[in-house]
């Protein structure tokens, strides 16, 4: 798996990681929809309108959260710990608790942010030793967030 991962061409790369993406997604529209609010997505929608909320979800949102919550963690945990051999779960359950934590809109979302966050962190992680790494990751961010949108 890891070797696929680092020889994987972007496109592979970003369908991979869409994939637990769409499993995920799968699960959730069968729990009912109210456990799933998000309310800064709703008072955006409200606030700024509705191609200005879309833009924003899906670039301007992934690249800060990609950036903020697991660019600059994954780079504070291989400070710590050099060894990629042991800086993977930590730097995947730091990043992704902080990643749920900070789209704390109910317990249930904050629950699917935080896999969400395993998911996007993981990616972040294998990514960075490809080029653009950083942009496939966004990618795959954006393009669940328009997923999500739409669902």
């Amino acid at each position: 798996m890891v070797s696929f991962l680092l020889r994987a061409k972007p496109i592979m790369y970003v369908g991979f990681f869409l994939l637990f993406f769409f499993i995920l997604d799968m699960v959730v529209i069968m729990l009912p929809s109210e456990y799933f609010i998000n309310s800064g997505v709703d008072r955006s929608f409200r606030e700024l309108g509705y191609w200005i909320t879309i833009i924003t979800v899906i670039t301007i949102d992934p690249i800060i959260e990609t950036f903020c919550f697991q660019y600059l963690v994954l780079k504070l945990v291989r400070k710590f710990i050099q060894r990629p051999k042991f800086n993977l779960v930590p730097y995947v359950l730091l990043s992704s608790i902080i990643f749920g934590f900070i789209h704390d809109s109910s317990g249930f979302y904050t629950a699917y942010a935080i896999i969400a966050g395993v998911i996007l962190s993981i990616a972040t992680y294998f990514a960075f030793y490809k080029k653009y790494g950083f942009f496939l990751v966004v990618s795959i961010h954006g393009i669940h967030n328009f997923i999500a949108l739409v669902l």
